[in-house]
């Protein structure tokens, strides 16, 4: 997915890396189907029951009914499962990025790596790449689901309002004008673009913080 964003990818986040390869075999290892099938239902379960929370809270406790348009009930459902979702998603990268340095003193690997050229430089971009797209691929996907959904039902209210929404939104312009197009365009973008990205910031900063830590206290 990363080579579809970014065309030609480095050396570090090619397959055919060592470093790489250990990664994604050590944290995609090989397991049963009923493993496979148990990781599945336990991740649907926290889904369902994120998506219930948002439903009562939708409805008040089942004191209302959803009401017409639905696409505005969408919203309140999903709108707090998402956010959890986020938080959760930000917490996880953060956390994951600080114990870099010590899951790799652990392996006792760093000492190693640092007096190789360029070793903790590779080694700590893989890692920000093993995290990113394996440790937290669940979660970004999941995220992604809700999202596409959210978007969905916006674009049914746009088109139900036969662009009288977008005409008040961008001062009258005439829907199908090129500015209003490609500030769609970038919005949709931004709106898909933005988990990804403020995960790998907080890993990245997480790894920033893993090594300071580290090098104070040697």
């Amino acid at each position: 997915m990363l080579k579809r964003l970014l065309g030609e990818l480095p050396p570090w986040a090619n397959r055919a890396n060592p470093l790489l390869a250990y990664e994604v075999k050590r944290y995609s290892p090989q397991q049963t189907v009923a493993s496979r099938a148990g990781r599945v239902v336990f991740f649907v379960l926290v889904l369902a029951l994120l998506i219930a929370g948002g439903y009562l809270y939708a409805t008040n406790i089942f004191q209302r009914q959803l009401q017409l348009p639905y696409t505005v009930e969408i919203w309140r459902v999903l709108f707090f499962p998402l956010l959890i979702l986020q938080v959760l998603l930000r917490v996880a990268a953060l956390v994951m990025g600080v114990n870099a340095v010590d899951e790799e003193r652990r392996r006792q690997t760093w000492e190693l790596l640092r007096a190789t050229e360029r070793g903790t430089l590779n080694v700590l971009r893989v890692r920000w790449y093993s995290i990113l797209w394996i440790r937290l691929r669940p979660l970004l996907v999941a995220i992604w689901a809700g999202r596409a959904i959210l978007l969905l039902a916006l674009l049914v209210d746009v088109a139900s309002l036969q662009g009288a929404l977008l005409q008040n939104l961008y001062g009258q312009q005439p829907f199908g004008s090129v500015a209003v197009i490609a500030s769609l365009a970038a919005q949709i973008t931004a709106f898909f673009l933005l988990p990804f990205t403020a995960a790998g910031v907080d890993v990245a900063l997480g790894l920033l913080l893993s090594i300071s830590v580290r090098n104070r206290a040697t």
